[in-house]
């Protein structure tokens, strides 16, 4: 006779035993009541039988919930598990089901970004225009290929569908970067004041729909997609080296966007959104759009359009050219103008240093992008407010989203015994931080401080000469700059460098040419 094992109440009669054990292979409560179709046999012949006696022998699992399995269930379960693995797509149809993701995704991010950040309603319609300007793309190619499959169907090497595979290369190009590349498009043609800078910032904080966007398609489709598509929709990592930039001129040129797009991206709004998160004083906006007025005949800038992984002059794209523009007029007038001193100036290195990763959102976001575009350093210099903030934003941003994300697909019996092992011990909920957008109060006064602050070192009298110790100052500001502005947009300090140089040479050459 077997020992009871702890199992589901038993109900008959109102019965509530929970222990169960086994009597002539029937499961049977500890007061006598007999479980009724459960029974499970296993006829194997044992080895060690000298005799060739048969034993008949009930396998019994418990699953997650504690109740009852039989073998037999379980795997009837991966049996169906295993079903649900050969019902994905494969060939054109799964292509086509990659198709309808990206699109359901750009859907789920255009709403996001009209919902949230006040977009207009044309936006999403604008999109959607770009969009079929790439799939019109995505067919010529598919057709060309399709021709030239037919003139070289006796090449034994290649096959057919090779053939007409390759111009895509499977993915036909896109990538969860090429959402944010349609995007910036629809902005620039509608003259929406969102850049790259705000992309970046966007799906690092883990606002926008990015990172494991599959997540958010229906469930059918998540069955259905093959595992090469669903990593394309994993999102990677944030993107780095100007790869949003290189993306976005691809995109550019392959719908034409110069020809049935308004392609220009004006100067002024970025030139005031780069004063106003550097913290230098307004007059830099006349500075940098003087230097403008010398290399651009407008003061708009078009968008750069190539078919290349990559542009050896970095000062080509629109929004690196401005930011260039605006590190050479403050360099150049630190340099050569003593309205700055040297206080003012350390003050400014001292205020930017510390107003990073406060309690206001919007600056916590930023470091959040900067932060991902150095992943191998770690913020050692943070002070203990700084740490908080930043588990505070682990807490109340990253781990539920994570948390939805990991259990969205676990069987329900699962959940049940997670959500008991969970409270065993109960936390305290965490106050969730109240969003600041740029143009809420919390940002504005922020902003108000940090330019009271820094200005009342302007005021102070410099009684011993720094005439040394100048240069290197302003060379501290100017790497300050090249600094947060390459995290800022994405790219490398050297990337961005480089630019900055070029810029300088055109500024000299332009300059050069009025004196003569």
């Amino acid at each position: 006779m077997s020992t009871y094992i702890r199992g589901p109440v038993c109900g008959t009669d109102n019965c509530r035993s929970r222990l169960w054990r086994i009597i002539n292979g029937h499961r049977t409560c500890q007061y006598g009541h007999v479980m009724e179709g459960d029974v499970e046999f296993n006829d194997d012949d044992e080895e060690f039988s000298a005799m060739g006696v048969v034993t008949r022998r009930l396998n019994l699992t418990t699953n997650a919930t504690g109740n009852f399995q039989s073998s037999q269930a379980f795997s009837q379960t991966q049996v169906l598990s295993q079903h649900d693995d050969e019902k994905r797509l494969l060939g054109a149809p799964a292509r086509e089901l990659f198709l309808k993701c990206f699109q359901y995704i750009l859907r789920k991010q255009c709403s996001w970004l009209i919902e949230e950040q006040g977009f207009p309603m044309e936006f999403s319609k604008t999109v959607k225009i770009i969009w079929m300007s790439y799939l019109n793309h995505i067919e010529l190619d598919t057709s060309t290929a399709g021709n030239d499959a037919n003139e070289m169907v006796n090449t034994p090497s290649q096959t057919l569908d090779e053939i007409h595979r390759t111009p895509n290369g499977g993915r036909m190009g896109l990538s969860m970067l090429s959402t944010l590349a349609f995007h910036y498009l629809a902005c620039v043609h509608l003259g929406v004041p969102a850049h790259t800078n705000d992309f970046i910032r966007w799906i690092s904080s883990l606002e926008m729909p990015y990172f494991r966007a599959a997540e958010c398609l229906p469930t059918e489709w998540q069955k259905k997609l093959p595992n090469y598509y669903t990593q394309i929709l994993e999102g990677s990592s944030v993107p780095r080296n100007a790869q949003l930039h290189h993306k976005i001129a691809s995109v550019a040129l392959q719908v034409k966007f110069s020809e049935h797009f308004h392609d220009t991206i004006p100067a002024g709004p970025l030139i005031l959104k780069l004063v106003t998160l550097t913290g230098l004083p307004p007059e830099f906006y006349l500075y940098t759009t003087t230097l403008l007025e010398l290399l651009e005949d407008q003061s708009c800038i078009a968008v750069l359009a190539h078919d290349s992984t990559h542009v050896a002059r970095p000062h080509l794209y629109p929004e690196l050219r401005i930011a260039a523009l605006f590190i050479t007029s403050v360099d150049w007038v630190l340099q050569h103008q003593d309205d700055y001193n040297i206080e003012y100036l350390l003050a400014w290195l001292r205020r930017e240093n510390t107003a990073r990763l406060t309690q206001d959102t919007a600056s916590r976001n930023r470091e959040l992008g900067h932060l991902a575009q150095r992943p191998s350093q770690l913020p050692v210099a943070w002070t203990q407010d700084q740490a908080s903030a930043y588990l505070d934003w682990l807490e109340s941003d990253f781990l539920p989203k994570y948390d939805h994300f990991t259990n969205s697909h676990i069987p329900l019996d699962h959940k049940i015994a997670r959500r008991k092992l969970y409270n065993i011990i109960p936390l305290r909920t965490a106050a969730k931080l109240e969003p600041a957008h740029p143009t809420s109060p919390t940002f504005i006064n922020a902003l108000q401080e940090f330019y009271f602050t820094t200005a009342s070192s302007l005021s102070t009298a410099d009684e011993t000469p720094h005439a040394a110790a100048r240069p290197t100052v302003v060379a501290k500001v100017k790497n300050k700059l090249m600094k947060d502005l390459a995290a800022e947009f994405g790219v490398s300090s050297h990337q961005l460098t480089n630019a900055v140089n070029a810029i300088q040479k055109q500024c000299l050459a332009a300059v050069r040419r009025q004196a003569t």
